[in-house]
């Protein structure tokens, strides 16, 4: 069973994956967060929270195959669009991203999906995997970690 935020279901995100991030965004302060693939719109809620209870700026963009949840109502400033994590989605959203951009991945997505999605991450920024949603399994060797400058 998931959990809720503000009402709005956040699909099969735990609460320690939720507080995980959290942390990341006051680490790492990012400018834009992109969330691929959302059940209800409950996690891009709560990054959209987090970055506002940091004094940031919120600047949530979300990538999924369904419509817009009436549930998010309250939260206009978060950037819906609906398609699949393609080129095309990434082409849509290249003229708003900016760096740092941190990329938060929550559903199945194939290596060359990420491979094209893991290039928005701006330096010092994460790229966060939950509940293993990547479709093949990652080599150590592939990631490396970029010092803030």
């Amino acid at each position: 069973m998931g959990i809720k935020y503000h009402g709005i279901d956040m699909g099969c995100v735990s609460a320690f994956d939720a507080w995980t991030i959290q942390e990341i965004i006051h680490a790492r302060q990012p400018d834009r967060i992109v969330e691929i693939g959302t059940s209800k719109g409950g996690m891009c809620c709560w990054l959209r929270d987090c970055m506002a209870g940091e004094l940031m700026h919120p600047f949530v963009i979300v990538i999924a195959d369904a419509p817009r949840p009436e549930g998010m109502a309250n939260y206009a400033d978060v950037t819906w669009i609906e398609g699949p994590p393609d080129i095309a989605s990434l082409n849509r959203i290249k003229p708003i991203i900016g760096a740092p951009t941190m990329l938060v991945v929550n559903r199945n997505l194939t290596n060359q999906q990420f491979e094209l999605w893991s290039k928005i991450v701006g330096i010092g920024q994460v790229a966060a995997v939950l509940d293993n949603s990547l479709g093949f399994t990652v080599e150590p060797w592939r990631f490396v970690r970029i010092p803030q400058p």
